[in-house]
């Protein structure tokens, strides 16, 4: 097998008039069960018309994995002139979309001539921090599941070691094929592109310190230095939205603007803004080119100081001395009931008033019958009339 690293061929040109010479290098896999490393490059479209911008596309990926960390490098080359070099970033700012997602992408504004223009894209790995990104999987994991009353475990999550996604020193270079661009001016060519808008503002709390993060936009588009910065705060997300100019601006006069792509740093502790617990603040950042055009609005960052609150002290409970084992008690005899008359008086009472009632009952029939004796007698003699 080829040793892996860079490779070095010379040719000695014994002639004394230039040469042409064209050279093509193939190279296959060491091991055919591990992918090479593959790269797709593109522009947006295939004809544009001067001023509207170009933007250049490189994927980079071994296999279906994403390679990220990655130097990436675009030349463009017209049919007359010195041709352009761009570095292609995955940071997540300007036309790329998502951060390592190994798609590297950057704006093309600099059109010199009209005509074609041809693109190559070359790829390398930078000391040993090129690696594989994983793929993005928002699943949750299910260590199980019941079937009939048995519980069936599945495998359990693959843990992956980080150096099995280093992808080692590598060197691609891809054809993008070309393009056309019409319309462009001759002579100086005026400041007409503003700086792209932030899209990564980040805020947070540090005791009563504010602390912001950003990627650097350009003086064009992504390309360059802007040339300042224009912070505003507010207790108020909408009022960042729709009335930037009228919140609180923030002195950031201390940031000089790094080169686009970089990440900007800026610490400050507000004056007129008490932070407590509970305190929410809000922030949108602009930029600003040399000739005082201003980039769209950032996105809203927002910074919170939530401090949880301190659980009460538990006082632990005071040991007590178990007390002796008591003798249980012998079970008691049941007493038996006793001879107490003190309810013969009511019963004495209870039984006058029966006697009472059946010789009273026992009077009114005897009564009753003695009267239909005696009326059935006189109805059988009557009385004599003279």
């Amino acid at each position: 097998y080829l040793q892996i690293g860079p490779w070095h061929y010379t040719l000695c040109n014994t002639l004394t008039t230039t040469q042409a010479i064209g050279i093509t290098v193939t190279s296959k896999a060491v091991d055919e069960n591990v992918p090479p490393v593959t790269v797709n490059a593109h522009m947006d479209k295939h004809a544009n018309n001067y001023p509207n911008p170009m933007v250049v596309y490189a994927s980079v990926n071994q296999g279906f994995l994403p390679v990220i960390y990655a130097k990436v490098t675009a030349i463009i080359e017209p049919t007359i002139g010195a041709p352009i070099t761009l570095e292609l970033l995955d940071n997540g700012s300007g036309p790329d979309i998502v951060k390592n997602d190994g798609i590297y992408s950057r704006y093309l504004t600099t059109f010199t001539v009209n005509g074609r223009y041809g693109l190559k894209v070359r790829v390398e790995s930078t000391n040993n921090r090129t690696r594989l990104a994983l793929p993005r999987n928002r699943a949750l994991y299910v260590p199980g599941y019941a079937d009939n009353g048995q519980v069936i475990t599945n495998p359990s999550i693959a843990e992956i070691n980080e150096e099995d996604l280093s992808v080692g020193s590598f060197s691609r270079t891809a054809s993008g094929g070309s393009f056309v661009v019409s319309k462009v001016p001759t002579g100086p060519q005026p400041d007409i592109y503003k700086p792209e808008k932030i899209t990564d503002l980040v805020a947070k709390i540090e005791e009563e310190t504010i602390v912001l993060f950003w990627t650097a936009t350009g003086d064009d588009l992504d390309q360059g230095n802007a040339n300042a910065y224009d912070l505003r705060i507010s207790v108020n997300p909408r009022d960042l939205r729709e009335n930037f100019d009228n919140a609180t601006q923030v002195n950031i006069t201390s940031v000089t603007p790094l080169p686009a792509g970089s990440t900007e740093t800026f610490t400050f502790v507000p004056e007129n803004v008490a932070i407590k617990n509970g305190t929410i603040l809000y922030f949108a950042i602009i930029a600003f080119d040399k000739v005082g055009q201003k980039s769209d609005v950032s996105n809203t960052a927002q910074a919170t100081l939530f401090i949880p609150p301190t659980p009460e002290p538990t006082t632990p409970e005071p040991l007590t001395t178990p007390e002796p084992p008591t003798t249980p008690e012998p079970p008691t005899t049941p007493e038996s009931p006793s001879n107490d008359n003190s309810d013969h008086p009511n019963g004495a009472i209870v039984l006058t008033l029966i006697i009472c009632s059946t010789v009273i009952v026992i009077c009114i029939i005897l009564s009753i019958t003695i009267c239909c004796v005696s009326c059935h007698k006189k109805k059988r003699q009557p009385q004599m009339r003279i």
